[in-house]
Formats: C-alpha cells, sequence, structure tokens
C-alpha cells in the first residue's frame, strides 16, 4: 500500500487526498512516525480547509511531540474539549486532559479517558468505566499496554479479529515498548504488519 501510494503522489505530487492516505498509512502500517506527519503536513498544507487534513497534522503533530506547533493549530478549534484533552495528554498534562475530556461528547472520548486514566495509574477509575460501558478489545488492550500489564495487554490484543483495527493499533505509540518482543511481532505477522529490526 506504501509502495502504491508513493508511486501515485510521483504522477500526483498536489494532490492531498493522497499525501493524507500516505500519512495514515505510514502511521499505521509502519508505525512511521516521521513520514506520517511530513505527509500530513504537506496535505494540510496542499488543503487546510479538510477537516481530516487538520486532524490527522494535528494529530501527527502531537505523536511527534511537537507541542508548540500543535498548540497554534489549536487557535482554529480553541473551544473543543476533545482536541485540548488529545493536546493535555500529550503534554503529560493529565489532570487538564481528564478535565477537558470529562466536558467532551465525542464518540471517541472513552479511548482517550481510559488512556489517561491508565497513564494516571487509576485503575479503580479504569474499572468502573469497564463495568458501565462496552469497551472494545482495542482500547482494553492500549490501557493494558500503557498499564505495563503484559499478560492482559496481549489477552485483548489477540482477542482483536480486525485486520484494520490492528493496524490502527500499530499506530499508537502506547505499544512502542513491546514491538521488539517475539508475541508483539507475532501479532503484526498474522495481520501482515511489517516488523521492525
Amino acid at each position: 500500500a506504501i509502495t502504491n501510494m508513493n508511486r501515485a503522489i510521483e504522477k500526483n505530487p498536489n494532490a492531498p487526498g493522497l499525501h493524507w492516505l500516505l500519512g495514515g498509512y505510514y502511521n499505521n502500517i509502519s508505525n512511521d512516525d516521521v513520514n506520517y506527519l511530513k505527509h500530513s503536513k504537506i496535505a494540510f498544507e496542499l488543503d487546510s480547509t479538510d477537516k481530516r487534513h487538520i486532524r490527522q497534522y494535528y494529530q501527527s503533530l502531537l505523536e511527534n511531540k511537537k507541542l508548540s506547533e500543535a498548540k497554534d493549530l489549536l487557535s482554529n478549534d480553541p473551544i473543543n474539549p476533545f482536541v485540548l484533552s488529545r493536546y493535555y495528554f500529550a503534554a503529560d498534562s493529565l489532570e487538564k486532559a481528564l478535565a477537558y475530556v470529562n466536558k467532551s461528547n465525542n464518540w471517541f472520548s472513552t479511548e482517550i479517558k481510559l488512556s489517561i486514566l491508565a497513564k494516571m495509574g487509576e485503575r479503580d477509575s479504569i474499572n468502573v468505566v469497564f463495568r458501565n460501558q462496552q469497551i472494545y478489545n482495542s482500547d482494553k488492550a492500549i490501557v493494558y499496554a500503557i498499564l505495563k500489564e503484559r499478560d492482559s495487554m496481549y489477552h485483548y490484543l489477540n482477542a482483536i479479529n480486525s485486520k484494520t483495527r490492528i493496524q490502527f493499533l500499530n499506530g499508537n505509540n502506547s505499544f512502542n515498548p513491546y514491538r521488539n518482543e517475539s508475541k508483539f511481532k507475532a501479532i503484526l505477522r498474522r495481520n501482515y504488519l511489517p516488523i521492525e529490526n
């Protein structure tokens, strides 16, 4: 997919949608944050009116810890609590991140809230969310990756039946400490994802 998309961009370098897709592929298939940011930025610069380009560029800045640039981009959307929660999560301002995510009604609010709580080590609060809401196995895997609970993390990773969902997880930096483990490599291999050397 990445090779084909690069060929398509060679033929049409000013197509923002192609750069947007390629940035996503670099993140989710290769876990390549540098090229994720590069192509997300190009897509944004080519068409800064497309909300998909804005969101992906913003997220790629956060994943690359380019917080001041992400904050500048926030000036376009200063009161969106979900967007602010992601910023403060990346900045490790977890209390602020939690306060903003609690104000959000975004579909993905529970996912980021669980990640914030995991980073804070709030196991009791996490268990309350698990009991009161239906949580995807992928979100549980992220929580246990952050908590450094390998057995639970691998249990939920192995319970995921969607290659697409595994691809999205592959782009999540919470799994970086586990990428050299044989169990993690086996999951990538089973889902036809490249394995880092």
